[in-house]
């Protein structure tokens, strides 16, 4: 599955959907293995979950929460399954700051998003 990298990574937030049963335990299976590699792993779902009714308040200081864990972060780590618009906009979030970005999905087969693909390669 993964193994250690040849980045100079420390702090790696890990972007992902966390909604039903089957992306919590993928998300927490990747962020276990990431932190017996050695990473800090920043999981947004531990910085809070805020209510479909949340006030808009609530709203910016969450969004506020997890910009700056992406701008701590030495690396964002993309969970790709199940095309999360959320996970994607924390991934365009870090390529425009300059944060390398690492794709990965589970049981993926057949060609990557030609998008996702060039934005991270730069061709």
């Amino acid at each position: 599955m993964l193994s250690q990298s040849k980045f100079k990574v420390g702090i790696i937030y890990l972007a992902s959907p966390f909604f039903n049963e089957e992306q919590s335990d993928r998300e927490i299976r990747v962020a276990n293995k990431l932190t017996s590699l050695g990473y800090v792993v920043i999981r947004p779902r531990q910085l809070g979950i805020i209510s479909p009714d949340a006030s808009q308040e609530e709203r910016d200081a969450m969004m506020k929460m997890d910009l700056d864990a992406i701008h701590r972060a030495d690396a964002v780590f993309v969970i790709t399954n199940d095309k999360d618009q959320g996970t994607h906009i924390e991934a365009g979030i870090a390529i425009s700051s300059n944060i390398p970005v690492i794709y990965f999905g589970e049981g993926f087969t057949g060609k990557f998003n030609l998008m996702l693909a060039a934005i991270v390669t730069g061709k």
